[in-house]
């Protein structure tokens, strides 16, 4: 019988898709506040991998991944979904005829671990575990072979060179800080 042990913390993150300067450094000071001093920034890069939130957001998105210092308890990660929905939902703009919001924002919460790399979401699928709160836990990337790998539905962006190679180099910074005992070093190197 196996005894069950509370993994390490780990690594939180926000993805950030937006078009608005002013918007974008108004959230990252909410973000600050919210969760602690942003150690990390990728970007803002083109995001120019799907045309999904140019109805509601516009053209010209840019994304961006800021990473925080303090480190969460893995359980957290719906919490911090259900709070970064609440700031999309403060930054938009409701259209008075249909009720439609329109986001200037998108916030995506996720967690740096040593084996993989978790998106939350509000939608369900195959390969998406519920966590609570009507969120769910996206297997994003796993790490193999001293680099995190991509899966049949990881999204463009992330699977591009340049952010792999920024996600491997915050899990190098991750792992050195929790100077974890590792069991199986093949899988963790």
């Amino acid at each position: 019988m196996a005894i069950p042990v509370e993994p390490s913390k780990v690594r939180l993150f926000i993805g950030v898709i937006h078009s608005c300067n002013g918007v974008y450094m108004e959230v990252i000071n909410l973000l600050q506040k919210l969760f602690g001093e942003i150690i990390s920034v990728y970007g803002p890069e083109e995001f120019n991998h799907t045309s999904y939130y140019n109805k509601e957001m516009g053209t010209g998105l840019k994304r961006s991944i800021l990473v925080f210092r303090e480190l969460i308890d893995r359980g957290r990660l719906a919490e911090i979904k259900l709070k970064t929905n609440k700031i999309e939902k403060d930054f938009s703009d409701e259209l008075a005829n249909d009720k439609k919001i329109q986001r200037k924002i998108n916030l995506d919460p996720g967690m740096i671990a040593l084996e993989n790399m978790i998106l939350a979401s509000c939608k369900g699928f195959a390969h998406r575990i519920y966590l609570s709160g009507g969120v769910y836990g996206d297997l994003t990337l796993i790490y193999r072979g001293n680099s995190y790998q991509t899966l049949p539905w990881t999204y463009p962006d992330y699977a591009q060179e340049k952010t792999i190679a920024f996600l491997n180099s915050e899990r190098k910074k991750y792992k050195e800080e929790i100077g974890v005992k590792i069991l199986n070093p093949e899988v963790f190197k």
